[in-house]
């Protein structure tokens, strides 16, 4: 007979580590050798491609055609005044290009987990599981193979929570309004600062995104309206050209899983899934203590809000996850559930594998992320309000 406490007594954490190290070097070794056998061309049609092509365009001096850009099947979609944070992309080759695209995000994830270290303390082999599962996620590989800038956006987050921890509130505002490179992950945050009266933050946050339009004065006056009007090009390339299943959000599962393109029962079905959970947000945030130890949570609450009530979000934009994610792992003794827990991290769990399954071995399938977010959401909402 089975003695009842062998689970126990295995070192889960030696094995996570050691699975998510094979699976770290077996993509890195796989992707290494298609990039050298295709001589980089298997990156040409990949996501920052579009990015070089801005740059370009704005080194030569074709503001005008930054709208809707010039990418086959990729309009840009960013606002004005990222336009000169990619302009280097510009003056390299394709591959030097990509290279220092990775590079720099691989800098950037570094510095965020070293700052998330200093958030969140605890043991080495804790944290360097941690650090190996995110490694190793769909969400990860994903944005290092397209070439994308999603760690840019946790190390802002992060950033901004090393700041505000440290009672930096304007500078750690600041640091936030940076996340209005990309609005649809940035426009949340100043609300919730908002409805905390937390003026100080707000200050920083105006102050900083002010430098950002200031920036693109001296791209014209009319950059502003080619970015506007091209919002139709955006909603034809996510809602028609890009693949449904690609999405991570409550919006995309409605879509998947009834099969249809966009129409008001989608769109009511979304208002109905998706205010509740940000109604709860916003609940939390006003019940719960600002200081360094549920700062962490909220943020990561915020995070999940985020992502899952987006009408679009990609898998390279879930590596924001991993904020939520190392705050449920490396701060599970904080939890006042044990059922929370559990379920928060059996949605985490879900995220990991269903993204692996459905974007690079299936390629289809309902878009079960947004829900498995949703339900991590209300599990750490719940688990904050009894607090």
């Amino acid at each position: 007979m089975l003695n009842k406490g062998w689970v126990a007594r295995i070192d889960w954490g030696r094995w996570i580590r050691r699975l998510s190290f094979f699976v770290v070097g077996l993509i890195c070794s796989l992707w290494t050798y298609l990039l050298v056998s295709t001589r980089f061309k298997v990156i040409e049609s990949f996501d920052w491609v579009m990015f070089q092509d801005t740059a370009r365009l704005y080194l030569g001096s074709r503001i005008h055609e930054i709208y809707p850009g010039i990418t086959k099947d990729l309009p840009f979609f960013y606002p004005p005044y990222f336009v000169p944070l990619i302009a280097p992309l510009g003056q390299l080759s394709k591959p030097w290009g990509y290279m220092t695209s990775v590079a720099s995000m691989i800098a950037a994830m570094g510095a965020a987990l070293l700052m998330l270290r200093r958030v969140l303390p605890s043991d080495g082999p804790s944290y360097a599981t941690g650090v190996l599962v995110v490694l190793s996620s769909a969400s990860w590989n994903q944005m290092i193979v397209v070439g994308q800038l999603s760690a840019l956006y946790l190390l802002i987050l992060v950033s901004t929570l090393f700041l505000w921890a440290r009672e930096k509130r304007m500078l750690a505002g600041a640091a936030l309004s940076l996340m209005m490179f990309k609005p649809n992950l940035g426009v949340m945050f100043p609300a919730l600062l908002l409805l905390r009266r937390q003026w100080s933050l707000l200050t920083g946050w105006m102050l900083g995104f002010a430098l950002l339009l200031l920036s693109t004065l001296p791209l014209g006056p009319g950059i502003w309206l080619d970015y506007f009007n091209s919002g139709r090009s955006l909603a034809v390339a996510v809602g028609n050209q890009i693949p449904i299943w690609k999405q991570q959000t409550i919006y995309a599962f409605w879509r998947t899983a009834l099969d249809t393109p966009r129409s008001r029962i989608i769109l009511t079905l979304w208002l109905i899934s998706t205010i509740p959970l940000l109604i709860v947000t916003a609940k939390v945030w006003l019940r719960t203590r600002l200081d360094a130890e549920h700062l962490p949570r909220l943020f990561g609450l915020t995070v999940l809000a985020v992502l899952s009530c987006n009408v679009y979000m990609f898998a390279y934009d879930t590596l924001l996850l991993t904020l939520p994610g190392m705050v449920w792992y490396m701060q599970r003794s904080g939890y006042r559930s044990r059922g929370c827990w559990l379920v928060s991290g059996v949605a985490l769990l879900f995220i990991y594998f269903w993204q692996y399954l459905s974007l690079w071995i299936n390629q289809g399938g309902w878009a079960l992320a947004g829900p498995a977010m949703a339900a991590w959401l209300i599990a750490d909402a719940r688990d904050l309000l009894s607090t």
